[in-house]
């Protein structure tokens, strides 16, 4: 009887061991998150239309999030994001915020409206409510060419 315990010990504890080192891992995974227009107004203040497409079979709840663009080459500026924004599951949700702009992005912006278009890069720090207080912290990257107006 002493023997067969044994094995039955070693087998929880490598399966507690291997809980342990699982339980770090990020649950969020696949949501993708794109620009889909940058627009210029008369008064200076720029909108930033973005979407955040999700693949996966489960909602998300983007309780907040920060994202960093940058045109052609240049930061412009960050747009975030604290009210809490549903995505269903294999779909997508369709969003507008205004861009807080740095200091050589009215060049960038300006350039990139006479041509109408830019490539960008968009990076993504964001904060899902998994369930209750659970959260998870996740980055995303992507970079793909974006329509730019001005007004």
């Amino acid at each position: 009887m002493r023997t067969l315990s044994l094995p039955f010990l070693l087998i929880a504890l490598f399966a507690a061991l291997l809980a342990g080192c699982s339980s770090g891992r990020s649950t969020v995974v696949g949501l993708r998150f794109e620009l889909t227009g940058v627009e210029q107004a008369a008064d200076g203040s720029t909108k930033v239309s973005w979407r955040v497409l999700n693949p996966n079979l489960v909602a998300y709840l983007l309780a907040e999030g920060t994202h960093r663009i940058t045109l052609d080459g240049v930061p412009v500026g960050t747009f975030k994001h604290s009210t809490p924004i549903g995505v269903p599951a294999q779909n997508q949700s369709d969003n507008v915020a205004t861009l807080e702009t740095t200091a050589p992005s009215a060049a960038a912006l300006a350039a990139a409206a006479s041509r109408g278009r830019a490539s960008y890069r968009l990076e993504s720090q964001i904060v899902v409510r998994l369930f209750g207080d659970n959260i998870q912290k996740a980055t995303f990257h992507n970079a793909g060419e974006v329509a730019v107006a001005a007004k």
